[in-house]
């Protein structure tokens, strides 16, 4: 069926709308989260943050790698092409977690004790994993009668909830903080969102009776490819670390957990929420409409690398000030570190985009090479540049290695949607990132704050506009929909 002007109006509203729950929602989170992140770092010394970092990101590879086995995207699917099944699904889903998560919290307490770290702190963290919203684990199998309606706005105000009791519990306890005691706030403040879920669920698609072998082993079957890419992206995510703690010193680890902290979750909100927020929509398109796909994907991937590069030139000038807000100067000695990660965040929109674009349209597969690519890109630049620069090398070795990705992800999305991501499409893309990291990196130094920011700001949307990556529909498309939600 051919798609018509009120059909992409509608799916345009729905995703806008969509984004702007769980933007706005994220806004607010990180904002409460950045809060308790500058009692919690002005407070642990560089060590005991590098421990409290170290043992969360230990815990984060085995349980992500034995619990989250990349079904999420593939559960959203089948619970939106299956509706009459959906109880079934994701009952049988969250049994499937509940059985792995068990037998990875074993496994990741039993390394705590062999490597000298907290068994307690493992356990609770663990926990915490399993219950939390951006974890995507048990809870996201909860939510997804929500998710696959695009319904966002009792998770985001959940979202809401659990940050609010997190930044409570952190000031409450602000002058006995340590790694304890952070872990038991992270734990604590996922409890009350999940429980409200699950009792607003009232046995609608949660009940052990619903639970069936052969829809967990469905699951598992067509996780397969994707199982293993998530076990590479979690080695991936946590090898920095690992490299680090091997070369470094705890307060290495610190710095780069201070780093991870505060500002890992402000560069992955906006690309998660608009990815969360169309891949419902993309699931919904008919196998014969691959062009309004390929639209459709073409024109969001366009959109994020362009706000994500405006999001760093606008942060790049407050880097100074933003570490003495999160650590209350703490840090004050680590700017460069801080502001050259802040230039993965295209890079990760675009991952994101395509990792969840890749299982949303059933070709999951290809997130195995993406997964390939980061993990040996990780390997050969952790190496190359952590043990003579220590956290600043673990940085530009996250930058190079999310460079290596990005180019692999543009090779994929290109077998699936075709010619029209083309070499031009590529360019563009490339030349407004480049262009956004010159001007912020030169500006910064040579005007005052304001000007570096609103000059970077202009010059990439100048240049966006001059080659043609933002144009002239988008900013009519987006004034329509604006006005149809009002």
């Amino acid at each position: 069926m051919a798609s018509t002007p009120n059909n992409e109006r509608s799916l345009s509203a729905r995703v806008l709308t969509g984004s702007a729950w769980i933007i706005g929602s994220q806004g607010a989170i990180l904002l409460l989260v950045f809060l308790a992140q500058r009692m919690i770092l002005s407070t642990l010394t560089k060590e005991e943050n590098g421990t409290l970092f170290f043992e969360r990101r230990m815990t984060d590879l085995i349980v992500g790698i034995m619990v989250d086995l990349g079904i999420n995207g593939i559960l959203i699917r089948r619970v939106v092409q299956e509706k009459e099944r959906a109880s079934l699904i994701i009952s049988s889903a969250i049994a499937l977690r509940l059985g792995m998560w068990t037998i990875a919290t074993v496994i990741s307490a039993t390394y705590a004790y062999v490597a000298g770290y907290a068994v307690v702190d493992v356990v609770v963290w663990s926990i915490y994993l399993l219950i939390a919203a951006r974890t995507t684990m048990l809870r996201y199998a909860v939510e997804a009668p929500y998710r696959s309606t695009s319904r966002f706005h009792v998770i985001s105000l959940l979202g809401v909830a659990d940050a609010l009791l997190f930044t409570g519990m952190i000031w409450w306890w602000r002058e006995s903080l340590d790694v304890y005691t952070v872990i038991i706030a992270y734990m604590i403040s996922a409890i009350p969102g999940f429980v409200i879920l699950v009792a607003l669920d009232r046995g609608r698609y949660i009940r052990p009776a619903f639970v069936r072998f052969s829809e967990m082993k469905a699951l598992l079957l067509e996780s397969m490819p994707v199982i293993a890419s998530v076990a590479l992206l979690a080695l991936h995510a946590s090898l920095d670390t690992i490299v680090l703690e091997w070369f470094g010193t705890p307060r290495d680890v610190g710095v780069l957990g201070a780093i991870y902290a505060s500002m890992g979750p402000f560069l992955v909100v906006v690309p998660q929420a608009v990815s969360l927020a169309v891949m419902p929509e993309i699931a919904r398109t008919n196998a014969d409409e691959s062009k309004r796909r390929t639209d459709v994907a073409l024109t969001v991937l366009r959109m994020l690398i362009v706000a994500t590069v405006l999001l760093v030139c606008v942060a790049g000038p407050l880097i100074p000030m933003f570490i003495n807000l999160v650590s209350n100067g703490r840090y004050a000695g680590e700017n460069v570190q801080f502001y050259w990660f802040l230039w993965t965040a295209p890079l990760v929109a675009i991952l994101v985009f395509s990792q969840e674009f890749a299982v949303t349209v059933g070709k999951q597969r290809f997130n195995l090479m993406i997964a390939g690519v980061l993990l040996a890109s990780s390997i050969i630049f952790g190496l190359a540049f952590i043990p003579q620069l220590n956290s600043l090398g673990a940085v530009y070795s996250r930058l190079v290695t999310l460079i290596a990705g990005a180019g692999i992800c543009v090779v994929i999305l290109r077998r699936i949607l075709g010619e029209q991501l083309d070499l031009l499409f590529v360019i563009r893309c490339c030349t407004v990132i480049a262009v956004g990291m010159l001007a912020t990196t030169w500006l910064m130094y040579a005007v005052p704050v304001p000007v570096a920011i609103i000059g970077s700001c202009a010059v990439v949307m100048i240049s966006a506009i001059t080659i043609g990556l933002v144009r002239k529909a988008d900013f009519i498309l987006f004034t329509k929909i604006l006005r149809r939600s009002h």
